[in-house]
């Protein structure tokens, strides 16, 4: 898998809005942040449009990202809001969503179908963080935000331990990551953008939805077979309607239900839509380890 090359002070960066609208002053405070990191950024001034609940049209939205992806002078895509919008782009020819070079595509969410295609179609590692118009990213500690960017501007993987995370099931595995959005991966199901998880660790989150909900979805996934092909599953961030997060028990139980037992499981790793402290790389090596007891990640770039 490709990498990009680490970001720096001068490296561009184009922000792109391919699933819901969002408001002006979040966007100003996400440039004003990056800006004093020392990026140079480039927006269209479309990406302010509304249609709907979206920000602009489909054929905006979709010839805005594949712009970026194939300019040579673009390091980097920050994707704004998430909500809902990146599936209805895939209804339109997507031979042109290629990357010109390797370079940092970063979202989560609704981003999920978007990270996991470009990963798997051009061999490139994109990035799963909180998205920069959010309220998760507007509300942490500047020294939080550091970390974040600490993982797309220096190489280094990352290591947590049993206590940053809890095992559910123990077990080794080493794969390549993918994933996301459970309720996103869901809608893939069934289309030509269905991706194999054969022999990789799975990442799964969702936020807003409810225990049946969750429990109803991992239901299908698993009369799909995808969860007897995988090597090994990280659950992130899982809330309901108020925010609260669901239960280890009720994870626990919906492990035992649908994962097979040799599958090692870690539940509670902080990402997600409630934490931002794990950056995790799509279509990148991940290894568990010492019978689930440390989780490496490898570098982003």
């Amino acid at each position: 898998m490709l990498k990009s090359r680490p970001l720096k002070r001068g490296s561009h960066i184009a922000l792109a809005a391919p699933s819901s609208h969002f408001r002006r002053e979040h966007f100003d405070v996400a440039l004003a942040y990056l800006t004093s990191r020392g990026y140079r950024i480039t927006y269209q001034d479309e990406v302010f449009a509304r249609e709907h609940y979206l920000a602009g049209s489909d054929q905006r939205r979709l010839a805005e990202l594949t712009d970026y992806l194939k300019d040579p002078e673009i390091d980097g895509i920050f994707l704004l809001r998430g909500g809902f919008g990146a599936a209805r782009m895939f209804q339109f020819p997507i031979k042109n969503f290629k990357v010109s070079h390797p370079k940092i595509v970063m979202g989560m969410s609704d981003h999920t179908f978007i990270l996991n295609q470009l990963a798997r179609k051009n061999h490139l590692v994109t990035v799963h963080a909180p998205i920069i118009t959010s309220e998760m990213f507007r509300s942490m500690p500047d020294q939080d935000k550091n970390k974040i960017f600490d993982r797309l501007e220096k190489k280094g993987k990352q290591v947590l331990k049993e206590g940053d995370y809890q095992v559910l099931q123990p077990g080794n595995a080493l794969g390549k990551l993918w994933g996301g959005n459970l309720s996103m991966l869901q809608t893939t199901f069934g289309t030509p953008f269905e991706n194999s998880w054969k022999n990789g660790i799975l990442f799964l989150e969702d936020t807003n939805e409810m225990e049946y909900r969750i429990d109803r979805i991992f239901a299908h996934l698993y009369l799909t077979g995808h969860l007897k092909e995988i090597k090994g599953l990280i659950l992130g961030d899982f809330t309901d309607r108020e925010n609260n997060e669901h239960s280890i028990e009720f994870l626990q139980r919906i492990v035992q239900r649908y994962v097979p037992s040799k599958i090692p499981v870690l539940a509670k790793v902080k990402a997600g839509h409630r934490h931002g402290d794990v950056v995790l790389p799509i279509g990148g090596g991940i290894s568990i380890k010492n019978r689930g007891k440390t989780l490496e990640i490898d570098s982003i770039v």
